[in-house]
This record gives C-alpha cells, sequence and structure tokens, in this order.
C-alpha cells in the first residue's frame, strides 16, 4: 500500500497526546530509527543517538519522556532535559506542557528563568513525576539542582560545554 501524505497534527483530544505529524489516516508518522532508540533505552541505561538533522530525536524525546513515566513504578518519577540553550530548553518546555496540559496530565508547571519544571498527576498506578527544563550553556547549567533523577535527556550535547555534563547533569543521575 501506498504511504498517504503528511497532514499536520490535529490538536489533541483530552487523553490524547500529538507530537509530530501523523498520516492522512490518523496513524502517526515516525522517523526511520525511533522504534530502534525506543527499544535500545529499554535495553540499556545510556544511549547516544548520532544521526543528522530532522530525523525526530527531539519528538522522540518527548514520547520516551511520557512512556517511561507511564511505566515508573518505583513511586515518584524524577526526570531532566537539557538543551544547547534556554531558547530550546524553553520550547520543549511549551510543547510538552501544551501537549500534556490537553490530555489533562499536569498537575502544576513552573516557568521562572532556569527554574523551569512540569509536574504530572499520576498515570497508570504511579505516583506522577516531574521534568525539569534546564539550559546547558555556560554559566546557566550552574543554576540547575536536583538529585536522583531516574532519567535524563540531552539535547543536541556537543553544542554544550563539557563541565555541563560532568559537573552537573552527570552527577544528578546517582545510582
Amino acid at each position: 500500500a501506498a504511504a498517504a501524505a503528511i497532514a499536520p497534527a490535529a490538536p489533541a483530544t483530552p487523553g490524547e497526546i500529538v507530537f509530530g505529524q501523523k498520516f492522512d489516516d490518523g496513524t502517526p508518522s515516525y522517523p526511520q530509527g525511533q522504534l530502534t532508540w525506543a527499544f535500545a533505552t529499554k535495553a540499556y541505561r545510556f544511549i547516544t543517538i548520532a544521526c543528522g538533522r530532522r530525523r525526530g530525536k527531539t519528538t522522540f524525546i518527548k514520547l520516551n519522556a511520557l512512556d517511561r513515566m507511564a511505566a515508573y513504578t518505583r513511586g515518584f518519577y524524577q526526570a531532566g532535559y537539557a538543551a544547547q540553550s534556554h531558547n530550546r530548553a524553553s520550547r520543549m518546555y511549551e510543547e510538552m506542557l501544551l501537549a500534556c496540559g490537553k490530555a489533562g496530565m499536569v498537575k502544576r508547571y513552573n516557568d521562572k528563568g532556569q527554574d523551569r519544571f512540569i509536574v504530572f498527576l499520576p498515570v497508570n498506578k504511579n505516583a506522577g513525576g516531574i521534568i525539569n527544563f534546564w539550559a546547558g550553556e555556560r554559566e546557566a547549567h550552574a543554576g540547575a539542582h536536583g538529585e536522583g533523577l531516574d532519567d535524563f535527556w540531552f539535547d543536541e550535547a556537543p553544542l554544550c560545554p563539557e563541565e555541563a555534563w560532568t559537573s552537573t547533569f552527570m552527577p544528578m543521575l546517582g545510582d
């Protein structure tokens, strides 16, 4: 069967989260590689996705974060996301808040400078969770705080100073 034309994603209805695009028949369109990445996150503690532009890495992070939180059963889920700039971290925060807010998943949220987070309601009998959104820019990453993160996504890590990872984000992962 021929692939249908890709249309922009329709607005989310309650209980539905929409990121990216859908085919005309309503099925999601995932860039090649995203399923492999999803399986890798279940088998390995750390994965690195290195591929070209427009391959769906950032969209994958959104979906993976929600999947990991929904499957978490060891109490309150705590995760972090960092990007190379305040603008990119803020854009990810806004997209997650919009989509998850429409789906009725958000308990509370905050967007004040570097203190940017979304607290999620419990889902699938878990205790809920929080995802923090930080910038990895020089000096900005030092404002990130937290400990015992269950998951962490570093979007465009090579564009950030190395100490953002080694001094700030990696220690938050602990064991």
